[in-house]
């Protein structure tokens, strides 16, 4: 146990076995189930893709985080976030739902958009992080960056 825990939300795009490319996936899987393992409050952020396969998951709304609004640049985006654990472990999911960007056949696309998907990735857990009380004393990490 660590002499101080630190509540963590790591941000990325993939994560096994839900969302997985590459690598990548598997180190956020890694890298999440290891803090978590010694002691720290642990969550994890991916997009919800349509590619997402949920006939195993629990999925709810994170009902403080509903209905949400950002403005990128000319372009209005509404999403919400909801959550789930990962199979087979305790480890908190938030799915970030916005199906304009992420109802694709594909994790990664060539859309003309496919920049907004990841800048709202990447500026979402500010957000989340007043309503998951992790505000004070919180790390923000993000893995990968898009293709």
């Amino acid at each position: 146990m660590p002499e101080k825990p630190l509540k963590i939300c790591l941000v990325s795009s993939e994560l096994t076995p839900l969302a997985k490319t590459g690598g990548l996936a598997d180190v956020s899987a890694a890298l999440s189930a290891f803090l978590g393992n010694i002691g720290h409050d642990i969550r994890v952020l991916i997009p919800f893709f349509s590619a997402i396969d949920t006939k195993s998951l629990e999925i709810a709304p994170d009902p403080s985080l509903q209905n949400l609004s950002i403005r990128i640049g000319n372009h209005h985006l509404n999403y919400s976030i909801d959550t789930t654990t990962l199979p087979n472990t305790a480890l908190k999911i938030y799915l970030l739902r916005c199906p304009e960007l992420y109802d694709r056949p594909s994790i990664y696309t060539d859309g003309s958009d496919e920049h907004l998907r990841f800048i709202l990735l990447k500026g979402s857990p500010s957000r989340c992080a007043s309503t998951w009380a992790l505000r004070r004393t919180s790390s923000i990490a993000t893995t990968g960056t898009p293709r």
